[in-house]
């Protein structure tokens, strides 16, 4: 029974690390979609500049539906998926303080 338990609490660490990561780097494109005209200025290499264009209409398109709201947001689709990530890494924490209290 003991070796369930130890399985439940690595998969719950490690769940717990991937989202972690996914979150920080969520956050990271939310700041760097907020600051979409500086980055452009500041990207001197080609390649990175059309990919960062690229990714900046695919926010452009993500945020259509959320433009009769504010007409001068950008990346408006991030901030729920964001908060969807915060609170999943809640309820991780509490399974695995859960999973710790009962071994």
């Amino acid at each position: 029974m003991a070796g369930i338990e130890v399985l439940i609490e690595i998969l719950i660490k490690y769940t717990l690390m991937l989202l972690l990561i996914s979150v920080f780097l969520l956050i990271c494109l939310l700041l760097l979609l907020y600051a979409r005209d500086y980055v452009m200025g500041a990207l001197g290499i080609r390649p990175l500049r059309n990919l960062f264009e690229q990714i900046c209409e695919i926010s452009d398109r993500l945020d259509e539906p959320y433009m009769s709201k504010n007409l001068y947001g950008t990346a408006m689709w991030l901030p729920p998926i964001i908060l969807k990530g915060f609170l999943a890494v809640g309820a991780l924490m509490f399974l695995w303080i859960m999973i710790t209290a009962i071994r």
